[in-house]
């Protein structure tokens, strides 16, 4: 064997080599973002059953959530309690989505807004807290706050 040919061997090997490793860098890259999506959805999950839990817990807030629902005037201390748990609300959503926006996971952030979205048709009292805190939403994300709002005048 001369070396022309053991050359071109190891260009062989060689090649083989880079693609069998561009292979399994593809393939943790996948498993790296949908292990990071699942967490995301964890994430996404405890924030809404924390505030859902904190709505439940709190009968004061319950109860300025129900009056803002009617459209029924807030005490000081109400108006204050629903804008802060609102603020967490959605700053967290946001937060959420844009997340989900920056790993690639679509479908996650489908579910952050039909979620976002269920919350405050089922408490209108919300719609009120959101175009207050709307400003800030477009500090995070604008699309974010575009597609709710584009929902929100839809309904």
């Amino acid at each position: 064997m001369n070396w022309d040919a053991l050359g071109a061997i190891g260009e062989t090997v060689g090649a083989i080599a880079v693609v069998a490793t561009l292979a399994y860098f593809a393939i943790q890259l996948r498993q790296t973002r949908t292990i990071m999506e699942a967490q995301g959805t964890d994430r996404s999950m405890a924030l809404y059953s924390t505030w859902r839990n904190t709505l439940a817990s709190n009968s004061d807030l319950a109860e300025a959530l129900g009056k803002a629902n009617i459209g029924e005037a807030l005490a000081e201390k109400e108006r204050i309690q629903l804008e802060v748990a609102a603020d967490d609300l959605f700053f967290a959503s946001t937060l959420s989505w844009a997340a989900s926006a920056h790993s690639g996971a679509i479908h996650r952030r489908d579910a952050e807004v039909r979620y976002l979205m269920a919350l405050i048709e089922s408490n209108p009292g919300l719609r009120t807290q959101w175009k207050r805190f709307r400003p800030f939403i477009d500090e995070i994300s604008p699309e974010f706050g575009n597609r709710i709002d584009g929902l929100l005048n839809n309904l």
